[in-house]
């Protein structure tokens, strides 16, 4: 038997497989096109999310607003000193923020969704947010409560410099 079919029961088992091959490329492909789509709904939501975190991340990541606002409260955490009123509040906002990122690395790394566009995207609150230099208290506090997150931060790409 050569390459070509000799008989219909042949040509109709060819037939079959280029049909049964081109489903499953239509497939893969449908399949592939949704999956794209959920990731992109995915992304919209979380940015979504971020807009309730993203004034206390930027305060967080301003020197003046850190040291003024935060710093009491996180030493006094790692102290088991009790927090005022107001310093509870500044903590609670604190964590607000840590957990929404915690979201992102579960999100990345535990659901096996492939979407490193979330590292980028905060990768520069995530990395102030565990700068040595800047804000080893808020550091040392990521660390000791959110570890998952701490080594999702810890493993990911420096920025690339320009120059």
């Amino acid at each position: 038997m050569g390459f070509w079919p000799d008989d219909l029961a042949g040509w109709t088992a060819a037939l079959q497989g280029v049909a049964v091959a081109a489903g499953g490329l239509w497939a893969v492909r449908t399949f592939s096109t949704a999956q794209r789509h959920k990731a992109a709904e995915v992304l919209l939501e979380v940015e979504r999310g971020f807009r309730d975190v993203q004034q206390t991340c930027d305060w967080l990541t301003s020197t003046d607003t850190y040291e003024a606002k935060y710093l009491v409260p996180l030493r006094k955490m790692e102290s088991t000193e009790d927090l005022t009123d107001a310093e509870h509040s500044r903590q609670a906002e604190v964590d607000r923020a840590l957990r929404f990122f915690y979201f992102c690395s579960v999100l990345n790394s535990r659901l096996g969704v492939d979407l490193a566009t979330l590292e980028n995207a905060y990768s520069f609150y995530l990395r102030e947010f565990i700068n040595p230099e800047k804000r080893p208290d808020l550091r040392a506090y990521v660390e000791r409560w959110y570890p998952g997150l701490f080594a999702w931060i810890s493993k990911q790409k420096p920025a690339h410099k320009a120059g």
